[in-house]
């Protein structure tokens, strides 16, 4: 395909690179085209979703790509924590609140109360796997920052002690395999190792919705990065 000058300007800097690229624009051919510019480089796609990963997976082996690894961040983490450790995943992706109340046992002093200690839980959890924090005492204020309904920050409020002890013990119930897994935890346990991944370049697809651990272990990479998204689908 005949590039445009912002593609070809694209394609050839060998910087770190954000770009923004509006829906149709062909963010992918764009990226293939980088790639093909560096066919003895070894590379790294992160595509979006596993629709996309499949996508880019047969455009780039069109384009004779064989050197590009194309993964999402989860089937990436996924993979690499294999090789080291089994990996049970819960056979619904994440746990319900009642699962939790049985699990950690919080419906001792009612089960309305267990409830709703659950759900900070679970949601305390998913915050904190999607931040760069390392502990979880420190995604304590802006996970309260979220709570929009008076009465559920209140309970956070007041419980928040208790809810990061449960969140820290139900976590180590699912890093020693005494509960399944979920996909936000098993990323977050990969990132957690500063994994230094050995590519010269890392392109990452719709990178509007990159989340902060993201973030932040790319920041620790020495490859080459391509950020590529839609700030107007953020």
């Amino acid at each position: 395909m005949k590039l445009t000058d912002e593609q070809n300007l694209i394609v050839e800097y060998e910087g770190d690179l954000v770009v923004r690229a509006g829906a149709g624009s062909g963010k992918t051919a764009t990226v293939s085209n980088y790639f093909m510019r560096r066919p003895n480089a070894s590379s790294l796609y992160l595509a979006y979703n596993k629709t996309v990963k499949l996508e880019a997976i047969h455009k780039f082996r069109q384009a004779g790509l064989k050197k590009v690894r194309v993964e999402t961040l989860h089937s990436l983490a996924h993979s690499e924590m294999k090789a080291k450790r089994k990996i049970d995943l819960h056979e619904k992706g994440q746990y319900k609140p009642l699962e939790l109340v049985e699990i950690l046992g919080l419906g001792k002093k009612s089960q309305q109360f267990g409830l709703i200690m659950a759900t900070h839980i679970l949601n305390f959890m998913n915050y904190y796997c999607n931040s760069a924090y390392r502990k979880l005492e420190q995604a304590r204020e802006d996970y309260l920052d979220t709570i929009r309904h008076a009465e559920f920050r209140q309970f956070a409020n007041t419980h928040f002690d208790t809810i990061v002890g449960h969140t820290a013990k139900f976590l180590k119930k699912m890093y020693d395999g005494d509960t399944p897994l979920t996909h936000d935890v098993y990323l977050k346990f990969y990132l957690m190792e500063n994994p230094q991944l050995p590519y010269e370049y890392i392109a990452v697809d719709e990178a509007q919705d990159t989340t902060m651990s993201l973030l932040d272990m790319l920041n620790k990479q020495k490859s080459k990065r391509i950020l590529v998204g839609d700030v107007s689908q953020s």
